[in-house]
């Protein structure tokens, strides 16, 4: 039989614990592929100071065109398929730059215009007005999709693919709108 002093888990593990003795939920998920240890993730650019106020999360990525992102499958000789919409293409971009990277949390999301992305001809016209298409590595929403990052060297590839280094841009739909399925 196991006395009380028996039954505790060790107290240097203790915080791996939940009250009842069952994993806490993050580390169930460090397991997971793509989940590195803070100091194995890439480093982010600093948010905007008045991030915690606005009334939109913040994305983290790049403006991307029809242009931008048919010249990554023309790369990988995945050109020659037939998109219908940006949809199509961006979903086929993110399939392959996954399978590329081996980092699997790229969404495609939308973003609010600003002067940068204007000044680059980025700026898509919708029914809903101005607005930008992103390739998101990072949101703001929420601990978990700020923190799931890539590596310093998966990183880098996309900078490499894309050009440019990755950036914050307010999500074009308020907090309220926020799409969760979107950001897989």
């Amino acid at each position: 039989m196991l006395t009380s002093e028996a039954a505790r888990p060790n107290e240097k593990l203790r915080w791996l614990l939940t009250p009842l003795g069952l994993p806490k939920r993050s580390q169930l998920q460090s397991n997971h592929r793509n989940s590195h240890r803070p100091a194995d993730a890439a480093r982010y650019k600093a948010l905007p100071s008045d991030w915690k106020i606005k009334a939109h999360y913040y994305f983290y990525g790049w403006a991307v065109t029809k242009e931008i992102l048919q010249k990554y499958l023309s790369s990988i000789n995945k050109a020659h398929f037939s998109y219908e919409d940006d949809i199509g293409i961006a979903s086929s971009v993110i399939f392959y730059m996954q399978q590329d990277i081996g980092f699997h949390h790229i969404n495609y999301v939308a973003g609010k215009v600003d002067d940068k992305a204007a000044v680059n001809y980025r700026v898509e016209q919708t029914e809903e007005g101005p607005m930008l298409s992103l390739i998101s590595i990072g949101c703001t929403q929420s601990k978990r999709l700020f923190w799931r990052r890539p590596t310093p060297k998966q990183l880098e590839r996309l900078v490499e693919i894309f050009g440019e280094e990755p950036r914050w841009f307010e999500d074009f739909y308020a907090k309220e709108e926020f799409d969760h399925e979107l950001m897989h």
